[in-house]
């Protein structure tokens, strides 16, 4: 474990009893962090962007339809693989997911007769 060697010199020795390390699943992480609520808040806020995705889909022509077809995908790809990694934890996975939703809500709304909707 590499966790003793990034410890500042002024925390006092020995640690107390525990677990320095993070969950392999980044719901329990999450809740774990911030709270169940703000894991709901999250959880719901992606399902936005996915619905929008969709539903935006359905009626675009192929130059949109695949921006959101690999955005749903991406985050399918993502929320899956949340159940087994700390992924968003990492800042250049989570940059690229931010992207992605990102380009995906842009199109989609692009795309839509009322934007508010």
């Amino acid at each position: 474990m590499q966790f003793a060697k990034y410890l500042p010199p002024d925390v006092p020795r020995p640690l107390p009893k525990g677990w320095y390390g993070h969950l392999h699943n980044f719901y329990l992480q999450y809740a774990a962090e911030r709270g169940v609520p703000a894991l709901l808040v999250l959880l719901w806020a992606i399902a936005a962007v996915a619905r929008s995705c969709i539903r935006a889909g359905h009626n675009a022509d192929p130059g949109r339809a695949w921006i959101l077809h690999g955005t749903v995908a991406v985050i399918l790809a993502i929320l899956a693989e949340g159940l087994f990694e700390h992924n968003l934890g990492d800042t250049e996975v989570l940059t690229m997911f931010l992207t992605v939703m990102a380009c995906g809500s842009v199109v989609a709304i692009a795309g839509s007769e009322n934007p508010c909707e």
